[in-house]
């Protein structure tokens, strides 16, 4: 049985209306207006179990409180944000041939860094720092992560290796040769393909 949430309050969003399920999303949604007047979806067990209680804007006041007051700009977190901004948007960078030159984005709303550090979260120790899932990706919250030197070395371009008729060669090689998208190889290795199923055209 679904249950009716509409007109309901959870914190700072009221349920207005239910959303037209899509193909790409898992479960039911809710569109909920916030006390700040963003509409957004929120997923219906989240609202079920107060987990999200605005469209974000609370999260962000918090942190913006924290700033003012712990002097936020000071941490680690922060020197990670700007020297992501420097290699992608700074062509005087030494690591702008990498990144920036390379077509590595970040998405707007990292402009922000309250944004950013809602979307990540403290960095987990001082092993870690930002890692790009894709690394041909941008730098996104879909796309990123904190994770240690030897997580983001097994997600190098060049340590990901596929052997097929005898040969061994890096998946980014692979892609050269054959002509299929990185990105793609990536995936259907990711999910289990074998060499065939992967280099299939």
């Amino acid at each position: 049985m679904v249950l009716n949430l509409l007109g309901q309050r959870v914190g700072r969003l009221v349920v207005i209306a239910a959303e037209p399920p899509e193909p790409a999303r898992q479960g039911r949604y809710w569109r909920c207006r916030c006390d700040c007047g963003r509409v957004v979806p929120v997923l219906a067990a989240r609202l079920k179990r107060s987990h999200t209680t605005s469209c974000g804007c609370l999260k962000l006041e918090r942190i913006s409180t924290l700033n003012k007051t712990h002097g936020l700009r000071k941490t680690a977190e922060f020197t990670v944000w700007a020297m992501m901004r420097q290699r992608v948007l700074n062509p005087n960078n030494q690591a702008y041939r990498y990144y920036g030159a390379r077509g590595i984005t970040i998405c707007a709303a990292w402009d922000s860094f309250e944004q950013f550090l809602a979307d990540m979260g403290p960095r987990l120790s001082s092993s870690h720092s930002i890692d790009r899932i894709d690394t041909d990706g941008p730098y996104s919250p879909e796309n990123c992560r904190w994770a240690t030197r030897e997580q983001q070395r097994n997600n190098r371009r060049d340590s990901l290796t596929l052997e097929y008729g005898g040969q061994t060669l890096p998946l980014a090689e692979w892609a050269r040769v054959t002509g299929i998208k990185y990105k793609t190889l990536l995936w259907r290795v990711q999910h289990g393909r074998t060499p065939t199923e992967a280099l299939a055209r």
